[in-house]
């Protein structure tokens, strides 16, 4: 059951210094000599993973439209966010590692709780973390939202070169932004207000750095 009083608690909070976001709760600080402390007691080890209990949501209910917001937990910072038969997936991580290799990277303690083929219709995936290109974006903290896109519609600009594809493609994606920007504010209506900067990006720009067939 969400607790809807204890949200706009901590909505009213606003743990933010005016560049990011501060953490509630305060972690010690650990230098340099207690890293080589650790080293040299576990032999840099990392302790047991703990067991956790895992319980899975019904597919079958979530397929159905949630007449009130509906929070679902699946595991890590992945979130399954529905209203009123609209789906967001935030961060998505399925694999068994939170990384780009296979073999390489963070373990996951505990399995998420559905499968990718489990969800109902994805209708835009938002990932809230910025990239690696810039760290520490001069402007503050970064936001990403991502929804899946046909290629087809993008194939009359397939070899030309970025920025100078003319002015229908930037129409076209000035037009993508704005659409992605609205469905945004349906599941955070502040945030449109504190946006500094927007740049979209479409399947024809991500085939030169994803590789996308």
């Amino acid at each position: 059951m969400t607790d809807w009083a204890r949200l706009e608690q901590l909505a009213a909070e606003r743990p933010h210094d005016g560049r990011r976001f501060i953490n509630r709760y305060p972690t010690p600080h650990h230098g340099l000599r207690e890293f080589l402390r650790w080293q040299r007691q576990t032999g840099g080890r990392f302790p047991r993973r703990l067991p956790f209990p895992l319980r899975r949501p019904d597919p079958a209910e979530l397929a159905a439209p949630a007449p009130q917001p509906r929070f679902t937990w699946i595991g890590h910072a992945t979130y399954l966010i529905q209203y009123q038969g609209w789906n967001l997936l935030t961060d998505p991580v399925f694999a068994e590692r939170c990384s780009p290799l296979s073999f390489a990277g963070p373990k996951r303690a505990v399995a998420p709780a559905l499968e990718i083929d489990e969800l109902p219709p994805i209708h835009a995936v938002l990932v809230t973390v910025p990239d690696g290109h810039d760290p520490d974006p001069p402007g503050g903290p970064r936001l990403e939202a991502m929804t899946y896109m046909d290629m087809a519609p993008f194939a009359r600009w397939r070899g030309t070169r970025a920025f100078k594809r003319g002015a229908d493609y930037d129409a076209c994606k000035r037009a993508l932004q704005e659409r992605v920007l609205k469905i945004v504010a349906r599941v955070a209506p502040e945030l449109p207000e504190r946006i500094a900067d927007v740049y979209a990006s479409t399947p024809l720009t991500d085939l030169w750095y994803t590789l996308n067939p």
